[in-house]
């Protein structure tokens, strides 16, 4: 049976403003409901629980930081969530009793995994260059730790089952074991384009999470003997299959005559609670994978209900066919979250994974790493890409529209990306400065569809542009590879507002003003 109880701690934070980062540390009011108590564990035992006050004497903020952790005791975590802070502040967790640490997120959840009397939770809350940091102590000493033996903590397989650090929805067990195999024979593959694409006619208006492993021709009519396999050990907790399927030789089908159909589905392994892999556009299940979902219809799914129900894999186990001549390939770990998203939380709604990103191939061995990389798209470092371009007071990066968040879809009647705004570089060539842009900046349809949503900009360095008295105007050209277009397609004014705040407005090449200003048309997009 489950007993837990409930701790709510109030944080009046306090901070001052300056231009250097700070860390403040805060008074704090703690009150301890008790929910349930069963067993041998006493309500008066509560009272007992011993607390640290610290208080820096400066002015008071007007935010105020409610948080709420629950310890259950039976399985020995402890949950925390906080609620109340501004929406551009960036929390950071950490605590006494375990090696994990979150951040961007208000969820704190995590196995208490070395025993302490005293329990110290850590919340740092950042907004710009200011951070107020509050510690906090509880007393858990009347609390009976059971003390595992060595015979206990020994093994995955025995360790205590978790959720996953990406969606706390799917169980799982902590693996230390990282090192990935190739999945598929290198030779085969033609090319592989790093992670960044900014391809919003496909609705990736931010820059692409995954790579793309694309096989040739010939290498379809010898595929019937391979498999893509597991890079490492795991269990397969989810597989979606699309609505429609796929043409066996994609873009080559034409070439081919070949218009064959398979199967399009998106696999989810966990290797372990914090690493993740997932593969998007895989053809037929191997059929020791249907023997356990059964079959998936078009627009279907499959999900474990628990780690029993997962499908194990070890090293090099076949999962299914290739699918199409390309299919997407990405790798998160939750341990890990991007600093170039300064608002991570905007993220977790829809991709909870992709701030968690991470270079697949730093995982194999020399050998095989220098193989794949050689068949990579790209003439600079990073080779497996970026993602994450956002500079404070900045206009480079990731933008949404004002009112919206990722998945105002409702709102924006239309597809969810309509409202998002990239700002970046292109993923091949990354000296180039791309502009990619959902259908709701205002732009004129036939511009847009020009370029599927992606232009050239050619104008001042989108890393320096920050808050200034004057607006910026870039020129917008179609992107043709490493060849900048001849076509002029429209000239974007741009200005900082300042506080993560953007204002912007495309205006036709015909336009009668040599210099522009903004209109009734413009758009503000936020972090």
């Amino acid at each position: 049976m489950s007993k837990f109880f409930v701790f709510t701690f109030l944080l009046f934070i306090i901070s001052c403003s300056s231009t250097n980062s700070e860390q403040v540390e805060n008074h704090k009011i703690i009150q301890i409901d008790p929910i349930e108590t069963i067993d041998t564990v006493q309500i008066d035992s509560i009272e007992n629980i011993g607390i640290v006050q610290t208080q820096n004497e400066e002015k008071l903020s007007e935010r105020n930081v409610n948080v709420e952790c629950i310890l259950h005791e039976n399985k020995n975590t402890i949950s925390c969530k906080a609620k109340s802070y501004s929406q551009n502040a960036v929390l950071k967790w950490s605590s006494n009793v375990t090696s994990k640490t979150m951040s961007g997120t208000s969820n704190f959840n995590f196995q208490i995994e070395t025993p302490n009397p005293r329990a110290v939770i850590t919340l740092e809350v950042c907004q710009g260059d200011t951070c107020d940091k509050t510690t906090s102590e509880i007393d858990m000493s009347f609390i009976e730790f059971t003390k595992k033996s060595p015979d206990q903590i020994s093994d995955t397989n025995k360790n205590t089952l978790l959720r996953d650090s990406f969606f706390n929805e799917y169980e799982c067990a902590n693996n230390s074991k990282n090192n990935f195999s190739k999945f598929y024979p290198i030779r085969l593959i033609e090319e592989i384009e790093p992670m960044g694409k900014l391809n919003a006619g496909s609705g990736h208006v931010t820059p692409t999470d995954h790579l793309y492993i694309k096989r040739n021709p010939d290498a379809i009519s010898e595929d019937n003997k391979y498999f893509i396999l597991s890079p490492s050990s795991g269990h397969i907790v989810r597989i979606t299959r699309q609505e429609n399927d796929q043409y066996l030789y994609g873009e080559y089908s034409g070439q081919e005559n070949d218009y064959s159909v398979v199967p399009d589905h998106r696999i989810l392994i966990m290797h372990s609670c914090n690493l993740m892999t997932v593969f998007i556009h895989l053809g037929e299940l191997h059929p020791t994978i249907i023997e356990r979902t059964g079959k998936i219809n078009l627009g279907d799914s499959w999900s474990a209900s628990d780690l029993n129900s997962a499908i194990k894999l070890n090293t090099g186990d076949p999962i299914a066919r290739f699918g199409d001549n390309i299919l997407d390939w990405s790798v998160h770990d939750s341990n890990m979250i991007l600093d170039g998203f300064l608002n991570p939380e905007r993220y977790r709604q829809a991709e909870p994974w992709k701030i968690h990103t991470v270079d697949p191939f730093q995982y194999f061995n020399s050998d095989d790493k220098e193989l794949l990389l050689s068949k990579v798209k790209r003439i600079k470092e990073p080779l497996s890409g970026k993602i994450d371009y956002d500079i404070e007071g900045k206009i480079i990066g990731n933008w949404f529209l004002e009112g919206t968040d990722y998945l105002d879809e409702n709102k924006l009647e239309s597809d969810y990306w309509a409202g998002h705004l990239a700002i970046g570089y292109h993923h091949i060539y990354p000296d180039h400065q791309i502009l990619s842009v959902g259908r709701n900046i205002g732009i004129d349809e036939n511009i847009y569809n020009k370029a599927w949503g992606v232009f050239r900009l050619e104008g001042p360095d989108i890393a320096t542009i920050g808050k200034v008295s004057n607006e910026i105007e870039y020129k917008m050209y179609s992107d043709s590879g490493n060849i900048l277009g001849d076509d002029l397609l429209g000239r974007l004014l741009i200005s900082h507002l300042g506080n993560r705040s953007l204002q912007v407005e495309v205006f036709s090449v015909n336009s009668n003003n040599n210099v522009l200003k903004f209109t009734d048309n413009s758009k503000i997009y936020i972090r």
